[in-house]
Formats: structure tokens, C-alpha cells, sequence
């Protein structure tokens, strides 16, 4: 059977679990005080609580699979090294390495580079159509992503889009390669023996949901500029850019975003003002400094040459 669709490794659920981990739950998703520890997890976003939530249901079930979990333990009682390193092997054929952070073996290796490839063409496709993050996340392959001619197209139907009307722009041309490539060689290894018609596919054969998505972008950009670049900021960048080279250009901001209030695009206009005037007073406050060091520095040869010639006889 394919450890994907495996009954016994899915995740336990809450009304399943033992009674102490359910008290635990219930007592962390509580909203606390600002300053209750115990309880941060009452501020998580309900997609971050869910992933947390079926992450421990896995973590149950193998527990129960091996006969470790006794409805008297505690759950801090069932964590050893040796059932954690268990469980880890356990999950490399279903879970992406980049995830588990194992990247070791011959198995391992190629789910770790595919899902390295798909991420890598995920921000190419943002930096060219930064598309909002639902739609990016949906993209199906024949319906929202076609190729014409030597380029690929995304189509938006009313129904997909903030303003609620069609969508289309092709893909630059120089991307098709990439595209292939991934639909060729990456994607088949991230679905195995599954079939889904989405574009972007997770390590667990599935389609990526908007939290991996944004997950996966935000690793990426951390991993190579030492700062995490959610999807959406590429559409602020792409705009606030197009201002900073020509003020006159931030219009084509709806045009290029999709936006139907071009307020938008001012308001990106000034952010640019801002940005331009922020760079012209730091340019400012380097040239006075340079000024100051050098006429310290002229100060200091005067005072110097003077001295020598009260030295002379």
C-alpha cells in the first residue's frame, strides 16, 4: 500500500486522543493575556493551529501503532530520542525532506531537490505575475496555466479575481523552459502515483495549500537574503519599483496587478516619494559626514605642519 493513503498513519483526532493531550489543547488554544505563555497558541492563526493540531495527530497514532500510548501517560512522558527518531523515519516517505530537515539518502534526495526547483520557479513566476496568493496557490494546470504558442498563459475566470473580472497575461517567454522542466521531471516525483491537475504540488503528493505556498517563499527568500519576502510583498515591490524608476509609470499598477481602485497604485506612488526621499537625505548625511572626516582630517595636517615649525629653530 502507498504510505501516502496508509489508514494507520494518518493523523488522531482531537476527540480521539487521550485526555490528558486534550485538556493540554484545550487549555493552549484558550486566548490568555499578553503576557500567558501557556496560552499563545489561543493568537495562532486557525491554519497554523490546524497543521500544529494534525502534526500531533500523526505523532498520536504512530505512539498508538507501537503501543506507546497508555491513556495513563503524560504527554511530555512519551517523548524519548529513540521514538523520535522512529518517527521521523517513519514520515520520510510521506513527507517532503525539506520539511523533516533530512535530507540524507538516496530516496530523500530527489523530493528534496524537486520541491527545491518548484519553489525556485514559484518566485521567478511571482517576480514576473505577482499574482495574489489564493490564485497562485490554485493554479491548475490546462484551466489557469495553458501554453500558446512558445509561452504560457494564466487565465483567471470573474469568479477568481478581487475585481471580479477576467484575468490574462502570458508568462515571459524566457520561463517556458523552466515550466517544462518542472512539469517533466519535478512535478511527476512531488505527485508519485497521484493525479491532481494543480500546478504546485507538496512533498506528500497533494496540492500545496496557500499555507505551504506562503511557507515555502518565505524560506526560500530567508534562505538566500536573510529575510523572509511573503508572496504579497512581491506585488507591493513590483509597484513601489515602477515609481522609484518613473513616477509616471506607477499607474500601470492596475493594469499590472489587477486592481480595480487606483488608489492603490497612489498609494504606491507615495511610498515611492518616501523611499526616494529617505535615499536622498541618507545620501545627504554620507556627504556631510565625508565632508567633516576630510576637513578633520585637513585640520589635523595644519595643526601638525604648524607644530613642526615652532619645533624648527
Amino acid at each position: 500500500m502507498d504510505p501516502k493513503r496508509d489508514p494507520a498513519r494518518r493523523c488522531r483526532k482531537l476527540p480521539d486522543r487521550p485526555e490528558a493531550d486534550r485538556r493540554a489543547w484545550e487549555a493552549t488554544v484558550t486566548p490568555g493575556g499578553l503576557l500567558d505563555e501557556c496560552r499563545l497558541a489561543g493568537r495562532w492563526r486557525p491554519a497554523t493551529r490546524k497543521s500544529v493540531q494534525d502534526a500531533y495527530g500523526r505523532w498520536l497514532t504512530f505512539l498508538d501503532r507501537n503501543r506507546w500510548l497508555g491513556e495513563g501517560s503524560a504527554p511530555v512522558e512519551r517523548l524519548t530520542p529513540n521514538r523520535l527518531r522512529g518517527f521521523i523515519v517513519e514520515l520520510q516517505p510521506t513527507v517532503a525532506p525539506l520539511t523533516l530537515r533530512a535530507e540524507h539518502g538516496a530516496v530523500a534526495r530527489p523530493l528534496w531537490r524537486a520541491a527545491l526547483y518548484r519553489d525556485g520557479l514559484m518566485i521567478l513566476m511571482l517576480t514576473c505575475r505577482p499574482l495574489r496568493r489564493s490564485n497562485l496557490a490554485g493554479l491548475r494546470l490546462g484551466r489557469h496555466i495553458v501554453k500558446r504558442d512558445n509561452s504560457y498563459v494564466l487565465l483567471l475566470e470573474e469568479s477568481e479575481t478581487k475585481n471580479h473580472r477576467c484575468f490574462e497575461q502570458a508568462l515571459p517567454e524566457a520561463l517556458t523552459p523552466a515550466i517544462e522542466r518542472y512539469l517533466a521531471q519535478y512535478r511527476p516525483l512531488l505527485i508519485g502515483q497521484g493525479e491532481d491537475d494543480h500546478l504546485w504540488i507538496s512533498g506528500r503528493g497533494a496540492p500545496l495549500a496557500e499555507t505551504g505556498v506562503y511557507a515555502c517563499v518565505m524560506a526560500r527568500t530567508r534562505a538566500a537574503f536573510g529575510i523572509g519576502i511573503p508572496p504579497h510583498r512581491f506585488r507591493d515591490c513590483a509597484v513601489t519599483s515602477l515609481g522609484e524608476i518613473d513616477p509616471e509609470l506607477v499607474w500601470l499598477a492596475p493594469a499590472l496587478l489587477h486592481h480595480a481602485d487606483r488608489r492603490i497604485a497612489e498609494m504606491h506612488y507615495d511610498q515611492a516619494r518616501d523611499t526616494t526621499a529617505v535615499s536622498l537625505w541618507q545620501r545627504h548625511l554620507q556627504d556631510r559626514r565625508r565632508s567633516a572626516r576630510a576637513a578633520a582630517v585637513e585640520r589635523g595636517r595644519l595643526n601638525r605642519a604648524a607644530a613642526d615649525l615652532q619645533q624648527t629653530p
